[in-house]
Parts: structure tokens; C-alpha cells; sequence
């Protein structure tokens, strides 16, 4: 029961703890529609890895969930690139609000349809308009292959570029689309704020595809998954373009913005996440009262 209670998943949020009580065995049928912490209805399949974390703890990756939660302002554009079957896409949805865009890129064509399953179904009017996009995100525009590794229906995010920096087996492939950031912010004659990127090792491409709003000082905010040891490429572009890094963790009471050279403690299940922001005071400031403020939003 220990593995419980010193969870802040439960503990601050007492109905998940309840939730996770009277759970004793996983449903037969592994689709389940999950209702998050802000009101949205997700359908995820629960014997994969992140349906798995929202059956157990009502979310997933606390520390970025909540990470993204703050930095993000009503009436904001964002982007959510590598947005699986939309759960981060919620997320931003909610706290940018009515008058905000959220702009959601899966390439895959199984997740794709998911995601926008689960866009339509939530309440229109009370969170940011969503567009949804069936293309990778990287550094040029044209066609690719994303990489099915053999161990993707237990954790379907984790297919990538043929040309990322992942080499994990595959034993699979699936033609898309690819595409840029800056493109995309020309075609829409908007910037995002906050960006959120987890595409298992094309990071630094992403980031190349945008190289001329970094170096405006354009984007506030991106948050990205990151295997590597500091720098990485995709560390060492954002530093390039005057990004202020820090890696993100979770801690019992509240995340906290640390060190990118040091490296969390082992045993963390949890992916590694880094924020590069243009106002490190506003982002530092942001994080600093103690709690889940995402654990205790409401619809």
C-alpha cells in the first residue's frame, strides 16, 4: 500500500486514490473512455502505456502535465507535436481556453484517428480550438517513413523517423507526410508559444525546421523529451538560439526546474523532460508554489 500513498497522483487528487482502490483487475475490454482531471473524456486503450498511467493515476507524466499546465496561458496558441491519441492536446486545450489554438501533429494513421475521435468529443465552447494534423513534424517538408518498433502496441509512443536519432528494432513502416514548424506558422500566420515535442529521437530536427522563430525569440516556451546526455543536438539548437534550459522533475509536493546536467536519480520510470523558455525568471516563478495545480482542475 506504501506504492500508494506516497504517490501525489493520489494524494492530491483523493478520488484517483479511491478510483485505484475499488480497481482491483483491468477491465476485459481494453478500451475505456477515461474522464481527466480538467473535465475532457479521453478513450485510451488501457494495456498501453499511457492508458495504463491514466486508468491507475487519472494522468500522465505528472511533472510535464504539470510543467505545461503553468507556463501556458489563456488565450494562447500552442502546439502539440507527437500528440499520440491527444492526451497533452487536452491538456493545452483546457488551459489555453476559448480563445486559444491548439495545433496537434500525429503522423501515425491508427493514433491520427484516435486523436481526432477524441477531439470531436470534447465540449466545444469551453477550451481552445483544435486542429489536428496527420503529419510528422521536422526539418524539411516532403515525404518519410516512420519506424515501427516491435514493441509498439504496448507503447505507441514509440515509433520514429527513419532519419532519427533512435535505433531501436523495427519490424514495421508506415509512409507520412512531413512537414515544418516554420511552414506551418506561415500557412497560419501564427507563432505557438509553448511547444510541446516527444518524437523519440527527431527532437533536433524539429527544432532545425524552426530555426527562424527561435532565433526571434518567437516561442516562449517548448518542452521536449530527451534520452541523451547533456547537450544533445537538440539542446545544443536551442542553446544556439539563447534558450535557457532546465531539466523537469517531479517531486512529491511539486515539480521543480533543475540542472539540464544532472541527471535524475535511477529508477525513475518516467521520461526524461527538458523545458528551453526565453524568460527563465517568468518560467522559474511559474513553478514555484508547491502543489498539482493540474490535479486540482475542474471541468
Amino acid at each position: 500500500m506504501g506504492l500508494i500513498f506516497d504517490k501525489p497522483e493520489y494524494i492530491f487528487r483523493p478520488l484517483q486514490l479511491w478510483r485505484r482502490l475499488i480497481r482491483t483487475r483491468p477491465p476485459v475490454v481494453k478500451e475505456q473512455i477515461l474522464r481527466l482531471p480538467w473535465g475532457h473524456e479521453l478513450a485510451v486503450q488501457i494495456n498501453e502505456t499511457i492508458g495504463h498511467s491514466l486508468w491507475h493515476l487519472g494522468i500522465y507524466d505528472l511533472a510535464v502535465s504539470e510543467a505545461l499546465w503553468r507556463l501556458t496561458e489563456t488565450g494562447e496558441t500552442v502546439a502539440d507535436i507527437g500528440a499520440n491519441v491527444g492526451y497533452v492536446t487536452s491538456l493545452l486545450a483546457k488551459k489555453a481556453g476559448r480563445e486559444g489554438q491548439v495545433w496537434a501533429f500525429e503522423p501515425h494513421p491508427l493514433l491520427f484517428a484516435r486523436l481526432q475521435k477524441n477531439v470531436q468529443g470534447w465540449p466545444k465552447g469551453s477550451c481552445a480550438e483544435v486542429h489536428c494534423y496527420p503529419k510528422a513534424v521536422s526539418d524539411v517538408t516532403g515525404r518519410d517513413e516512420l519506424m515501427i518498433p516491435k514493441d509498439f502496441a504496448a507503447n505507441t509512443g514509440t515509433a520514429f523517423l527513419r532519419g532519427a536519432d533512435n535505433q531501436a528494432p523495427t519490424v514495421d513502416k508506415v509512409a507520412v507526410e512531413l512537414t515544418t514548424l516554420k511552414n506551418t506558422c506561415e500557412t497560419l500566420g501564427l507563432i505557438p508559444s509553448v511547444i510541446k515535442i516527444d518524437t523519440e529521437g527527431n527532437e533536433a530536427k524539429v527544432l532545425a525546421g524552426a530555426a527562424p522563430l527561435l532565433a526571434q525569440g518567437k516561442v516562449r516556451d517548448i518542452i521536449f523529451e530527451d534520452h541523451g546526455t547533456y547537450p544533445t543536438p537538440a539542446m545544443q539548437e536551442l542553446l544556439r538560439h539563447g534558450y535557457t534550459l532546465f531539466r523537469v522533475q517531479k517531486n512529491f509536493l511539486g515539480p521543480s526546474l533543475e540542472n539540464p546536467v544532472l541527471q535524475p536519480a535511477k529508477g525513475n520510470w518516467e521520461p526524461v523532460s527538458y523545458l528551453a523558455t526565453r524568460d527563465g525568471v517568468r518560467a522559474q516563478n511559474k513553478m514555484r508554489p508547491r502543489g498539482w495545480q493540474v490535479l486540482a482542475a475542474r471541468g
